[in-house]
Parts: C-alpha cells; sequence; structure tokens
C-alpha cells in the first residue's frame, strides 16, 4: 500500500521493532487474500476445461502426454507441470488445482523482489494490486494455465525492467529464458515479449544486438509451435473458432479485466481522477522530474504491457481468437504503471497509494463475500459435469453416450472423437469406474435427440448431452432436449441453468 511516513509507524515491541502502516496493511492484504484463495472457490466442481487439463494431467505416459499436448491449441507448460504433479498427488479437484494455487499466490510476492529497481511505494502497490485482482481469486482455484501465466507474466515484467536499466548477456539470458516459459505456458505472450523485443532493441540498439545469442533461448517456444501448427491454424478460423466474436462494445470490458473486472475498472478511474483533480489543484503539480534509468526502465515496462494490449485487441475485433482471460498475459504489467501512478500522484496526494489499495482490498473481500453467501456460482454457470456424472455413476452404467454440442467439433477427426471420449469418461475413470465412452458427432442441422436415441439403446447405456445457447450454431437453439419425451424409457435431469445445459439420462425401467 502506500509507503506512508515513519511517523505513521506501529510499534510492535517498544524501542526494539517498528512496524509502519505501510507494511503491516500489506501483510494483512497478502495473509487475506492468500486465504480467500484457498477457500472461496475450493469446493466448486471441475470446469469442462479443467477437466481437459485432468485428461492430459491422468495420460499414463510421456507419448500420451505428447500426443494431447499435440492435439490441444494451449501452451503445453501448464500441462507438463499437471503431468508430473499427478504423478505425485493424484488427480482430485484439490491436487489438480493446487499448483494453480501456489502461482497465483506466489505472483504477488515477485512484485515485492526488484527493490533496486522500484522503491517500496512501487512495489507495495503493485503486490497489492496483484494480490486483490480478483480473476486472480479465481484462477487460483481453476486447474488451468491462467495463474501460471500470471506468475510468469510478473518474473517477466520484473526480468525486463531489469535488462532495461542494465543490458547485459547475462540478464538477457534470464529474461528470454522467463519469456520463453512464459509463452510456453500461453502462446498469446509472444504478443508481449514481441512488443518488450522491439522496444529493447529500440531503446539500447547497439548494446541490445550485443547481446543477441539469448535470443537462442526463443527456440523451445518456436519449436513447439510449430509443432501445434495444425491445432492452432484450426483454432484462428472462424468457421471453427471455440470463441464468440468481439465486438465494438466488448472492448471496454474485455479491457476492464485488466484492472479487476466490471466492478474494478470505474472505481479505479474515479480514483485517477480524483487524483489528478488533486494534481491539478497543487501549487506543485505534477510537473516533470529527473528519472532514472530505473524509472525509465519501470515505465517501460508498462508502456509495452499497453501496446500490447491494445494490438492483442485490435486482433480480437479481425479474428474470433481473443477472450478475456487472455488479458491476463498483460495485467501485471498494466498494474505496475498503475502503481507508478499512484506513487506519482502521492507527490501532490499523500494518500493516493493508500486509498487505491484500500478501494482493491474492500472490492476483494466483497466479491468474496457475494460468491461464498450470496450468489455462489451454480454448476451450469461454471459448465461442469462433475455433478451430472456423479449421479449417473450412481446407476453403474456400462457405457456413455456422449453429446458435446457445439459446432468446433464438426467434422471432428479420429483424433478429436478420441479427446471427447476421454473428456465424457473423465469423472467415471478417477472414481474407478472407466466404461465405454460413444462419441456423438456433431452435425450442422441435425436434431441431438434423433442422433443421440439412435446410439442409445443397448442395456446399460447412459446419456450426457452438454450445450451452451449462447454458442451460435448450437443445434440446442432449433432443436431442445425432448430425449424423456421421445422415448419414456429415459429419465433425465438437466444439470445446467438457462443458458448452459447438462442433460444426464439413465433408464427408468432398471437400473442401468
Amino acid at each position: 500500500m502506500a509507503d506512508i511516513a515513519a511517523s505513521n509507524a506501529t510499534a510492535i515491541a517498544p524501542g526494539r521493532l517498528k512496524v509502519d502502516a505501510s507494511t503491516l496493511g500489506l501483510g494483512v492484504v497478502l495473509v487475506v487474500t492468500t486465504i480467500l484463495k484457498l477457500t472461496v472457490f475450493a469446493g466448486q466442481p471441475l470446469t469442462i476445461d479443467e477437466v481437459w487439463t485432468g485428461m492430459i494431467a491422468g495420460q499414463g505416459s510421456l507419448a500420451g502426454l505428447i500426443r494431447e499436448c499435440q492435439r490441444d491449441v494451449n501452451g503445453p507448460l501448464a500441462y507438463i507441470i499437471g503431468w508430473l504433479w499427478a504423478h505425485l498427488s493424484g488427480l482430485s479437484n484439490g491436487a489438480l488445482r493446487a499448483p494453480s494455487m501456489v502461482f497465483a499466490c506466489a505472483a504477488p510476492l515477485i512484485a515485492l523482489a526488484p527493490h533496486r529497481l522500484a522503491n517500496r511505494s512501487v512495489r507495495y502497490a503493485w503486490a497489492t494490486l496483484l494480490a486483490c485482482w480478483m480473476p486472480g481469486l479465481i484462477f487460483a482455484e481453476q486447474a488451468r494455465c491462467y495463474a501460471l501465466v500470471l506468475l510468469l507474466a510478473t518474473v517477466n515484467a520484473v526480468t525486463y525492467a531489469r535488462l532495461l536499466s542494465r543490458p547485459s548477456v547475462a540478464m538477457a539470458f534470464i529474461w528470454t529464458s522467463v519469456s520463453a516459459l512464459f509463452i510456453l505456458s500461453h502462446y498469446v505472450a509472444g504478443l508481449l515479449v514481441g512488443c518488450q523485443g522491439i522496444a529493447y532493441l529500440a531503446i539500447h540498439r547497439g548494446k541490445a544486438f550485443k547481446t543477441w545469442p539469448a535470443a537462442l533461448m526463443f527456440v523451445p517456444a518456436l519449436a513447439s509451435m510449430a509443432f501445434q501448427a495444425v491445432s492452432l491454424i484450426g483454432f484462428a478460423q472462424p468457421a471453427t473458432a471455440a470463441l464468440p466474436p468481439m465486438a465494438l462494445s466488448d472492448i471496454l470490458p474485455t479491457a476492464g479485466v485488466l484492472l479487476g473486472g466490471s466492478i474494478a475498472w470505474p472505481l479505479i478511474a474515479i480514483w485517477a481522477c480524483a487524483g489528478l483533480i488533486a494534481a491539478r489543484r497543487s501549487p506543485l503539480g505534477l510537473a516533470p522530474t529527473p528519472a532514472s534509468d530505473q524509472q525509465k526502465a519501470l515505465v517501460w515496462t508498462a508502456a509495452t504491457a499497453l501496446l500490447a494490449t491494445g494490438i492483442c485487441l485490435g486482433i480480437g475485433l479481425t479474428r474470433p481468437i481473443v477472450s478475456p482471460r487472455f488479458m491476463t498475459i498483460f495485467a501485471p504489467g498494466v498494474m505496475l504503471g498503475l502503481a507508478l501512478m499512484a506513487n506519482r500522484l502521492s507527490h501532490v496526494w499523500r494518500a493516493a497509494p493508500a486509498v487505491l489499495g484500500a478501494l482493491v482490498f474492500a472490492l476483494v473481500l466483497t466479491f468474496s463475500a457475494m460468491s461464498l453467501f450470496f450468489s455462489p456460482p451454480t454448476a451450469g454457470a461454471m459448465f461442469s459435469f462433475e455433478p451430472a456424472a456423479q449421479a449417473l455413476m450412481g446407476y453403474q452404467p456400462r457405457r456413455l453416450i456422449f453429446f458435446w454440442d457445439n459446432p468446433t467439433t464438426s467434422g471432428a477427426g479420429a483424433d478429436q472423437l478420441d479427446q471427447l471420449g476421454q473428456i465424457g469418461g473423465f469423472f467415471f475413470k478417477r472414481a474407478g469406474h472407466p466404461l465405454a465412452v460413444d462419441v456423438v458427432a456433431w452435425t450442422k442441422g441435425a436434431d441431438p435427440n434423433t442422433m443421440i436415441l439412435s446410439k442409445a439403446r443397448a442395456p446399460g447405456d447412459a446419456i450426457l448431452w452438454i450445450y451452451d445457447r449462447g454458442v451460435p450454431g448450437a443445434l440446442v437453439i432449433t432443436h431442445p432436449p425432448v430425449i424423456a419425451e421421445r422415448d419414456s424409457h429415459w429419465a433425465c435431469h438437466d444439470f445446467g441453468d438457462e443458458k448452459v445445459g447438462i442433460v444426464a439420462c439413465h433408464g427408468r425401467d432398471k437400473q442401468t
């Protein structure tokens, strides 16, 4: 929080030890947010994306891991970590999410490290913003790559600022090594790293060119992208895109994720306006002051994050390949810029950093209370079929008819059908009751009820139909589920909500 003066120090042991209010406040923020990250979403079922992680982590061989990573469009680093960890911890929900917990809780601590680059006010404000970043609270309890991305984005920002302040071959190797891992955690990170590299060359020129051997560290990341080229190209095609296209109206909400989401960014904007008003009224104002190399490096680090964000959003307007979650890549750099702004405003508004810290802390406490006590997410809101699978297990099925109603699976080949089969059977296999999974292929214009019932004929069959009405082209929009109405043999229950459907069916006449 604020770098409060020594006169505000709080005595812990008179005459021996004093902890000032800013350190005490930061300690409270870090402890409380860590507890929240370990508890708020801990009991939630796995989302379908997390099941994907669990399926890959559960591969019994290195060959299986490599095969599934090649089929996926995401960077392989989080999957590799999950696979290695699963061999020690198993595949329970808590075990799958444990690495994310560690990564999300560690990110704010990294912000405290660059004591030679940033003064305490900047480091405390940056750590507070990272600790209270609301998406981070969610990512801490998701077995996905985004908590790892948050951590590596923070480390990337620190190492890049150090490189800019003191360019050397050794520091360049550190930055490129971290950046390569960053890209391997999420390929869109290459956009930020590219902007950083261009800025580095433009700022230091001759000195930068002398560090060229460090670029060799990017070879594994480039090789990985080439290895997954087919999946990546397919992901970027509008006809098979897994993400909805962005409109101009989506720009502000998507960019708002950088500051914590739709509730956080307007309040932070008000704080910034209040600071600028205070600066305008102050006789000192915000007149330019000589900046050290370290300060310039921090400003450039934040600026490249803002530039990369703008480019990413621009790409999102032309291709349906950008998700609000991708803002995780740029958030640490942008929040560093906000911390620098708070420090600058403190010259005319002394409480600016403290007010910013208190604001984001209050927001994360409110968000946590709402999630825990007032509007906990449902299985449908989380797109989770874990409760449905657990319910079907009670009927001891021998075969599962699985249909994921999404146009991205149109024309699925043997590889994709095999993947979907492993996804549908994940919870059964994890529970020690593996079963055969018959995947219903997505066919444009077809009636899923007819397709599913044509397959679900044998004794011991069960049905699981998952859909999202918000996905353009989903068959459920024109053919709602009426399996039980068409065949009285089936009893069905929808574990979803108004938008997301998770329809599970079992036989009425006898246990399947």
